[in-house]
């Protein structure tokens, strides 16, 4: 195939795999997200957020977390993580669990519909741990 037949397929194939990665985003994996939420602590804006978010909503996933535990009987108390990412708003776009527990999603599910204190920048990641004891 000529150099310039296989040049212009490239660039077809390229402008198409552009086009449709941009018109249906893929969902993050939850290592990517861990990663993200992470890096983000390690800045000093995260790190303010970080205490902004938690001042303000500490009483809210505290409330859904007892409200789970007293739903489920005896539930798996596995730790897990809450991984969110968070428009320019504060609305909650994505949630992941690592790893994927009953409570964990009972929690998921009862916060659904919370506005969170929007961050410093769009699609910023950020960890809750929910972590019990036995």
């Amino acid at each position: 195939m000529p150099t310039r037949i296989r040049t212009l397929l490239a660039l077809l194939v390229g402008s198409l795999a552009a086009c449709c990665a941009s018109s249906a985003p893929s969902p993050t994996t939850v290592e990517a997200a861990y990663d993200a939420a992470q890096a983000n602590l390690e800045t000093p804006e995260g790190q303010k957020y970080d205490r902004e978010f938690e001042a303000q909503t500490s009483p809210r996933f505290e409330s859904a977390v007892k409200s789970c535990l007293r739903s489920h009987g005896r539930p798996d108390r596995s730790n897990t993580s809450l991984l969110f990412r968070i428009d320019a708003t504060g609305r909650p776009v994505e949630t992941l669990l690592l790893p994927e527990t009953k409570i964990g999603a009972c929690v998921r599910d009862g916060i659904a519909g919370f506005t969170l204190p929007p961050p410093p920048a769009p699609d910023y990641w950020v960890i809750i741990q929910l972590n019990f004891t036995t």
